[in-house]
């Protein structure tokens, strides 16, 4: 195994924690693997347990456990998460399986022998950074539906093309990231007057700020919760009005429909209808982070004053 698609797993381990999380439904056989495998202390496998007896949620317990063994993870930890008494256990586990296997694949599987692109362009200190394979989360369809695999000329980042927002093209060289155009646009640009308010046709400097902040959404850890349709979408009745998802909005802000209103009421219309739905449940609370990232980055870019 290449360093770099060590590095890539670890990192998407560290994307995949809460779906792991909550896809451990039971503590028996998950925690004493962990302690039989000598992953956890024999304190840490009791001091869990007491946590769920005490009715701390067990999502909670699982998390803190994968947020401890970071600082040991290594490829026999996965060997053993995705074993075969855990996928029969924790059926949940197997699509997550599957996203790991596609980290795999986008590297060319284990016995490639070169790595594919890791290294950013020199800086002027002769140093280089580690390219992340998989900067969003919710990227985990096969590798041929995300496209090629696009290193940013200006930064260490590194997109698939059909990740990317909007679309890359693997054609175009120097190519910049959302988030580079994003920096260089706010070094050219003052801040706009409220008199171009939100509720017109976006110009392309208006476009690329919406497609940053959606683009930031997915790289937060927990966007892979609302990327796709909701699974709960037929459920879906009073007081719901429409249900809606970050792809849809992905697909709309590409095809440059959007007014900055319209952008911002989908994104919120995203989080509101997944704390309505988990409102009784403490899976509501996820998501919450993601709002407020997504929040404080708008009032950063948009530079546009809303009525509450």
């Amino acid at each position: 195994m290449t360093r770099s698609l060590e590095e890539a797993l670890f990192q998407h381990f560290i994307h995949q924690k809460l779906e792991i999380a909550y896809a451990i439904n039971k503590p028996f056989p998950f925690f004493e693997g962990l302690r039989d495998n000598f992953f956890i202390t024999e304190t840490l496998y009791r001091e869990s347990l007491e946590a769920c007896r005490n009715l701390v949620p067990l999502p909670r317990v699982v998390y803190n456990i994968l947020t401890k063994l970071e600082t040991t993870f290594s490829l026999s930890f996965l060997e053993m998460l995705f074993g075969q008494i855990n996928l029969h256990e924790y059926p949940s586990l197997m699509t997550i399986l599957k996203s790991f296997k596609s980290v795999v694949t986008s590297y060319g599987g284990w016995s490639r022998s070169t790595a594919a692109p890791q290294e950013a362009p020199a800086s002027p200190a002769g140093r280089s950074s580690l390219r992340p394979l998989l900067p969003l989360p919710a990227c985990q369809g096969p590798p041929p539906s995300r496209g090629l695999l696009l290193c940013c000329d200006t930064c260490p980042r590194a997109f698939h093309e059909d990740c990317h927002i909007p679309p890359a093209a693997a054609k175009r060289r120097p190519w910049s990231c959302t988030f580079c155009r994003m920096k260089e646009s706010s070094r050219s640009q003052g801040c706009r007057g409220e008199s171009e308010g939100p509720a017109r046709q976006m110009p392309p400097e208006e476009q690329l700020k919406c497609e940053f902040l959606l683009l930031k959404a997915y790289c937060h850890p927990q966007s892979s919760f609302f990327a796709e349709t909701p699974r709960n979408i037929r459920d879906y009745s009073e007081p719901f009005k429409e249900a809606m998802w970050l792809d849809l909005v992905k697909e709309r802000l590409t095809e440059k429909v959007y007014t900055v209103a319209w952008f911002l009421r989908d994104m919120r219309l995203i989080f509101r209808n997944h704390q309505t739905f988990y409102k009784a449940s403490d899976f509501g609370q996820i998501g919450l982070d993601l709002e407020a990232e997504f929040e404080k980055d708008l009032k950063k870019v948009l530079f546009v004053h809303e009525a509450k």
